[in-house]
């Protein structure tokens, strides 16, 4: 095996970086039906111990040498992608290429902040591949929220992040920033990046742009999180006007082509506190077993892909639920209104219609587009008792 091991390596010296096959090591090796027996496990081993690195298409090369600081590496040896960082300093890079995941030690950050899309130099390091920021492609962040300290004339900013407070401390405030009465003791603000660290050692200045009140108060914590996550509980007007247009009730057309299943007792199962209801279940009786039906609110009937509805859907994700309000992805006409299955009202749904046997097992899945009528509105806990 230390024979075979060293002609190996003396064949990888000399490999493009994209590295050698298996099957083609074994043919420049002469080795027999045996030796490529073993020359698998070998080369597993070589690569935990980061003598090899296994590239994309489960082919085999050198690892490359760390590049020098200061040193540009070659243009094999980097990669781009997003830096997710840890409060303890290193890092995790998602690369663009979609290769794995590159570690990045504390001290190779550079001045990359989470969040950033960054060039990376890539090496052998005892992690396996790791990465040393070069440069930063793209600032990921544009905003913080803290607490203003200090006193008239050295007032700074303390950041909640503690991704931020580990490496810079203190946040300088630029001029601008909006006032904070010194009387009502510290704010919790939400600031605007001025100035990015040029160099780890360098420093942040930020411009106060909102006051959002007393920190650990319920609202101020709520407010923060809105804010940092970019969520507005408002929507554009041209949103709002889409949503006016759309009806409030049924119309004959809209029943056309479609299984008319108000006669069944569909119920909502939701927590206490729900303000919208998406779906609905019905279950019967059915020859050994049971047959459960399964009704999804109709959304697409009133929002037409890629209109003004539909993409500002898209833009916000998801509905936010907080302790005292939903904000949701529609207005409240659709959410809450014609798109909600309501009790007692006539909706829209998309419908599927599973037989259960004795044994637990589903099946004769059908699918329809349908009317409901919710029967009721129940909740888990009722339910549940």
């Amino acid at each position: 095996m230390p024979e075979l091991k060293e002609k190996l390596l003396k064949i990888l010296v000399g490999a493009a970086p994209a590295g050698i096959g298996s099957k083609d090591l074994a043919d420049r090796l002469g080795l027999d039906k045996r030796g490529r027996t073993r020359l698998r496990p070998l080369l597993a081993e070589l690569v935990a111990a980061s003598m090899l690195v296994k590239t994309k298409g489960a082919r085999f090369c050198l690892p490359a040498p760390a590049p020098a600081v200061g040193a540009e590496p070659a243009e094999s040896q980097q990669a781009t992608g997003r830096i997710r960082v840890h409060p303890a300093g290193y890092g995790f890079v998602e690369r663009d290429d979609r290769e794995a995941d590159v570690f990045v030690a504390a001290r190779a950050r550079a001045d990359a902040l989470d969040g950033d899309r960054v060039r990376l130099a890539l090496f052998m390091g005892e992690k396996g591949v790791e990465g040393r920021v070069i440069g930063v492609v793209e600032r990921g962040r544009t905003k913080l929220t803290g607490c203003v300290r200090g006193k008239a004339g050295a007032r700074f900013l303390e950041p909640d992040d503690p991704r931020i407070v580990s490496m810079y401390g203190r946040v300088a405030l630029a001029s601008g920033s909006l006032p904070t009465p010194e009387s009502a003791g510290p704010q919790v603000v939400v600031a605007e990046i001025t100035e990015y660290p040029a160099g780890r050692n360098g420093s942040l200045t930020a411009r106060v742009v909102r006051v959002l009140g007393p920190p650990e108060e319920p609202k101020t914590e709520i407010a923060k999180i809105l804010t940092l996550a970019d969520i507005f509980e408002d929507f554009p007007r041209e949103v709002n006007d889409a949503a006016a247009r759309v009806p409030t009730a049924l119309d004959v057309a809209d029943l056309a082509d479609r299984v008319d299943l108000r006669d069944r007792a569909f119920l909502t199962i939701d927590p206490e506190r729900a303000r919208d209801f998406d779906d609905a279940v019905y279950v019967e009786p059915y020859e050994d077993g049971y047959r459960l039906w399964v009704a999804v609110a109709d959304v697409s009937h009133y929002v037409p892909a890629m209109g003004v509805l539909d993409n500002e859907a898209r833009t916000r994700g998801l509905s936010v639920y907080l302790p005292d309000r939903a904000i949701p992805m529609l207005p409240h006409a659709l959410s809450s209104g014609i798109c909600s299955l309501n009790p007692e009202e006539d909706r829209l749904a998309m419908v599927v219609r599973v037989d259960i046997d004795a044994q637990g097992e589903r099946q004769n899945p059908k699918f329809c587009a349908a009317v409901i009528r919710s029967h009721a509105r129940l909740d888990y806990a009722g339910v549940a008792a």
